[in-house]
């Protein structure tokens, strides 16, 4: 899963463990897909992804 679910983005309370793994695995999925394409990486630089 690449987006966060739109039930954990609107929640109203403090998240759960599994809900703050789901928001917190986003930046690094995201630098993963971008690792993996040429045109992303052109467009994003290395910096801009966080670790």
């Amino acid at each position: 899963m690449v987006s966060i679910p739109s039930k954990i983005l609107s929640r109203q309370k403090p998240l759960i463990v599994e809900e703050r793994k789901v928001i917190q695995s986003h930046p690094s999925l995201a630098k993963l897909m971008v690792e993996h394409s040429e045109e992303l990486k052109e467009v994003l630089p290395g910096d801009l992804i966080p670790s």
